[in-house]
């Protein structure tokens, strides 16, 4: 399979008027990334809190953009996700990500976001299978 990346990610891209527009500091030495956000209304499930679906692409984003970032071109094979506390609409996120392994093909990631407060909201355990650039 061959992938071809472009400005339209909904997680990453600037050309996506409706994604989400996630911006990622990295350290790929350590194989670390660290991307501040913030979620208006429209990416609410309930009022004031944040689509769970929304969460889990912004903890996969976290790992995967950090793949791509380093050469590694992967797509997510599987995704462990623990919600611990709902997550409010209007407030400034950090979702983190780390590269924790690389075994043959496969990539195994951590992913969390913190609230305002440094509590951990939603955390995951991800495996991600690399992938032929296109």
């Amino acid at each position: 399979m061959e992938l071809e990346s472009s400005g339209t990610c909904f997680a990453c891209g600037v050309d996506n008027e409706h994604g989400l527009h996630m911006k990622f500091e990295y350290d790929l030495e350590v194989g670390t990334s660290v991307c501040r956000w913030t979620a208006t209304e429209r990416f609410h499930g309930f009022d004031g809190v944040v689509h769970g679906g929304i969460v889990a692409t912004l903890l996969d984003e976290a790992v995967a953009n950090l793949c791509y970032t380093a050469k590694i071109p992967v797509v997510t094979a599987e995704m462990n996700i623990r919600y611990v506390k709902t997550i409010p609409t209007g407030v400034e996120l950090v979702v983190e990500g780390r590269i924790e392994q690389l075994k043959r093909r496969i990539i195994y990631g951590f992913s969390q976001i913190a609230l305002p407060d440094g509590e951990v909201a939603a955390k995951a355990e991800l495996k991600l299978m690399t992938i032929k650039r296109g």
